[in-house]
């Protein structure tokens, strides 16, 4: 017995051993005496029974590992798989990929081709169409050339022809020539024969005559008695208008000055503005003119034609323009009547904007009024200049058959054949500042070239025209650069209203709180209509639906008291905002050039309200510069009467008399001319 557990214990504990996670005292608690045979002692169960649980764990253990292997090859089979399967994709994706290139390729080469294609038949059509056009253009050619040929026998053949009829109308003129002349003297020898008879006749009746009032003497004197005015009457008062009261305020001294104005003797010939000689005024056409100008002051602003207003202007635009173009200042062979006159400007001589004008007279004062003065003594040539122009009496008549309706000491207003009226200025006169000189070459015709030269040194270089209107304006600065700011002698085309820009009439005009505003009236002034040509000044100041392409900012806070074109030192501060947009404009470009226009309301005449606007605008322009230092080479004037009123009444309306400026410079486009 002992021997035999002995024996088992020794095998439990190879078995534990072997087995290595079967602990032996495991094994010894895991008997269980039911599993043992009959008759089968312990130690004999025992060993039978970790016999079988060794068989047991080694089957497990081999099928554990059949499993493990089992499952190593499908894991391996799986990779295995799934690698062919990756190689698979690949392999098409390849093919796929080659295949897209290839048909990417026989496309472009298609495309290629087609492209060659088109461009050899587009080749072919121009070819074709080139030659087409030489063809039609050779054939044109030989017509026109047939024409023209044509055009050329039939003119020398009409040349011929009304040379025949000439030469016969001339031979009939000839004939009917003489026959007048024996006709008129056969009438001339009539008229002698009757007035000797009716100097015989009347020789015979003061004999009568005489003899009568000797009998009529013998007999006595008889007498008369004035008669006696009526009683009863009383003055009525009516309204004074400003014209009337001027009247009465320069009747005084009127006679004594027109008679001083005869007795003077003749004047020197200036080249400036002269009156017409008899022989060349129709006065036909001037009464006409005064009938359309009466009739215009009378017709509501309702009943004007726009259209016809702007053909009329356009029309007196471009007759202007024709004769400006004829001043002999700018024909470089004509030499001036009057070369380099020097006048120097000082503080009495220069105007300032806070002092008024002398009065404008008008044709209800010409008679009672004296000449007006020279403003402290003028000299010089702007002495010439204003003295030729105060010197010419309301009623003259000057080239161009424009009647003098208006006349002061610096400017006069015409009648126009066409039945407006027309103001005369020197546009010169804004540089006359403290300071300056002023050189003066005057030309036959009235044209004029100035050379003014400031107290900086920068030289400005204006040609005039007969009626002092600038022509051409240069700018010489003191480093010697030259800006032409204005050249109305370059050929502009003619403005046809219809291909610009349509702006609606006073659509432009830019009021309110902008004037006070630097950065807003930068927007109001450089905000212009967009347009692919440029304009004369003369289009600019003439034609409104040209100015229209440039807004206008209306200055509200300075206006006018009735008659006056003075502004107060107060009114001028607030053109503070104006004018230092103006000045640094003008820095930043020199090219810059301003309008600066005048307006008056609508009571009065409008010939007078056409000068006093002009004043007005020339007012403004003298604050900008006196100020605030606004270059006055750079601005230029014109008035425009009662013709735009802001306000539509024919009432005293304060907001009338008011003055608006306008950046023109890309209007005018001198660029090319720099």
């Amino acid at each position: 017995m002992r021997s035999t557990l002995r024996t088992s214990t020794a095998l439990i504990a190879s078995l534990s051993i072997a087995l290595g996670h079967v602990p032996v005292a495991a094994i010894a608690q895991e008997f269980d005496a039911t599993r043992c045979a009959a008759g089968e002692d312990e130690a004999a169960c025992r060993t039978r029974l970790l016999e079988e649980a060794l068989a047991a764990e080694a089957e497990a253990a081999r099928i554990a590992a059949e499993q493990a292997a089992a499952a190593e090859a499908a894991r391996i089979a799986a990779e295995q798989a799934a690698a062919e399967e990756a190689a698979r994709l690949a392999a098409e994706q390849a093919a796929a990929e080659e295949a897209a290139r290839l048909a990417a390729e026989e496309a472009a080469r298609l495309a290629a081709e087609e492209a060659a294609r088109v461009a050899a038949e587009q080749a072919a059509a121009d070819e074709a169409a080139r030659l087409a056009a030489e063809a039609e253009a050779a054939r044109l050619a030989a017509e026109q050339a047939a024409a023209e040929e044509a055009a050329r026998i039939a003119a020398e053949q009409a040349a011929a022809d009304d040379a025949a009829r000439i030469a016969a109308e001339q031979a009939a003129a000839d004939d009917a020539a003489r026959i007048a002349s024996e006709q008129a003297a056969a009438e001339e020898a009539a008229r002698l024969a009757a007035e000797q008879a009716a100097a015989e006749e009347a020789a015979r009746l003061a004999a009568e005559q005489a003899a009568a009032e000797a009998a009529a003497a013998a007999e006595g004197e008889t007498t008369t008695e004035p008669e006696a005015p009526a009683t009863g009457e009383t003055a009525t008062s009516e309204p004074v208008s400003d014209e009337a009261a001027l009247a009465a305020a320069l009747a005084a001294a009127a006679a004594a000055a027109e008679g001083a104005t005869e007795t003077s003797g003749e004047t020197a010939d200036t080249g400036l503005v002269q009156p017409l000689p008899p022989a060349e005024v129709d006065a036909a056409a001037l009464a006409a003119a005064q009938e359309a100008a009466d009739a215009a002051e009378l017709a509501a602003p309702e009943d004007v034609d726009p259209v016809a207003e702007t053909e009329t202007e356009i029309a007196i635009a471009e007759t202007e323009a024709v004769e400006t173009l004829q001043s002999l200042a700018l024909q470089e062979e004509a030499a001036p009547v009057v070369v380099g006159v020097e006048e120097v400007i000082t503080e009495e001589s220069a105007r300032r904007p806070d002092e008024d004008f002398d009065r404008l007279l008008t044709a209800t004062t010409e008679g009672s009024a004296p000449p007006p003065s020279n403003r402290g003594g003028l000299s010089g040539t702007e002495g010439l200049i204003l003295g030729a122009l105060a010197g010419l009496a309301i009623g003259t008549v000057i080239a161009g058959n424009r009647q003098v309706v208006n006349r002061a000491d610096d400017r006069i207003v015409v009648l126009r054949p066409e039945g407006d009226y027309q103001v005369i200025r020197d546009d010169d006169t804004l540089l006359r500042r403290p300071g300056s000189r002023v050189f003066t070459d005057q030309f036959a015709d009235g044209s004029s070239r100035t050379v003014i030269v400031q107290p900086d040194g920068t030289q400005v270089i204006t040609v005039r025209d007969r009626d002092l209107r600038i022509l051409r304006r240069t700018v010489v600065a003191p480093d010697g650069t030259r800006t032409v700011l204005i050249d109305d002698i370059a050929v502009y085309q003619p403005v046809v209203v219809s291909e610009l820009p349509q702006v609606r009439p006073g659509s432009a005009l830019v009021t309110g709180a902008a004037t006070g505003d630097t950065a807003a009236l930068a927007r109001a002034l450089e905000g212009q209509a967009s347009v692919d040509r440029g304009f004369s000044l003369a289009q600019i100041r003439s034609i409104r639906a040209v100015r229209d392409l440039a807004p206008a900012v209306n200055l509200e806070s300075v206006t006018f008291a009735t008659g006056s074109a003075a502004i107060t030192p107060d009114q001028a501060a607030q053109l503070l905002a104006l004018g230092r947009y103006m000045s640094d404009a003008i820095a930043r470009n020199p090219r810059e050039v301003f309008l600066i226009e005048g307006h008056t309301d609508a009571t009065g005449s409008a010939s007078f309200n056409l000068g006093l606007s002009d004043r007005r605008a020339e007012t403004v322009a003298l604050a900008l510069t006196e100020y605030f230092g606004v270059p006055a080479q750079n601005m230029v004037i014109q008035g425009y009467g009662e013709e735009f009123l802001l306000i539509p009444t024919l009432e005293n309306e304060r907001l009338n008399r008011r003055v608006a400026v306008r950046r023109i410079t890309d209007l005018l486009r001198v660029a090319a001319a720099q």
